[in-house]
């Protein structure tokens, strides 16, 4: 657009001269030929100048226009590369640690359930083991206790087996070994007697008995 400008003024200073050298031809064909030549040359020194500087500035224009765009399409294009592997990164870490969560969560039930499965089968086989042992004796003794303005009851058994081992059902399940004086329940000895059909069993300075079932 400069350019063209440029080239329109210029043609238009030349023009200019060519009419003042015309009529300056007219008036005064001697001193006017030399005047005339001399603005004409004046003039499109001028106008090649123009030119000159408004080529220099398109091409600073153009070439900062395209150095500005090339930097700034580098830096979007560096920008969305690094935010997609930072994304991709992130991606992998909350996989990884999807997988170790879920193998983690897998081990504690299935410890859980072999847990479960041990506990259970090893009642059963007390259970299994109480019923074919031979019962020497068994006693019971019904409780009575005041809880919170209200009687409340409970029996308790005690039963002995001929190898000398027993179960001692009270508030928890405990077993014992006895021989013909003491019956020992979680490495406690405890005395004990035989009086008519009653277990007698002295405990923490009490004397306990169980009627014989």
């Amino acid at each position: 657009m400069k350019r063209k400008l440029v080239v329109k003024t210029m043609a238009g200073m030349i023009s200019a001269a060519l009419l003042v050298s015309a009529t300056g031809c007219s008036i005064e064909e001697n001193k006017g030929s030399q005047a005339a030549e001399s603005a004409v040359e004046s003039v499109v020194e001028s106008a090649a100048e123009s030119i000159v500087e408004s080529v220099a500035e398109e091409s600073t224009d153009a070439a900062s226009k395209e150095s500005t765009e090339s930097a700034s399409e580098e830096s979007t294009e560096s920008a969305s590369e690094e935010s997609t592997d930072v994304s991709e990164e992130a991606k992998e870490d909350t996989k990884e640690e999807a997988k170790e969560d879920a193998k983690e969560d897998a081990k504690e039930d299935a410890k859980e359930e072999t847990d479960e499965v041990a506990e259970s089968t090893e009642d059963v086989a007390k259970e299994v083991a109480k019923e074919e042992k031979p019962i020497v004796a068994e006693y019971y003794r019904i409780s009575v206790e005041e809880l919170d303005g209200q009687q409340v009851s409970a029996e308790y058994t005690y039963t002995f087996y001929e190898d000398h081992t027993g179960v001692a059902d009270r508030q928890d399940t405990v077993e014992f070994t006895w021989d013909d004086e003491k019956i020992t329940e979680g490495g406690v000895e405890y005395k004990y007697y035989i009086q008519g059909d009653c277990l007698m069993i002295e405990r923490d300075g009490f004397l306990e008995s169980y009627p014989k079932k």
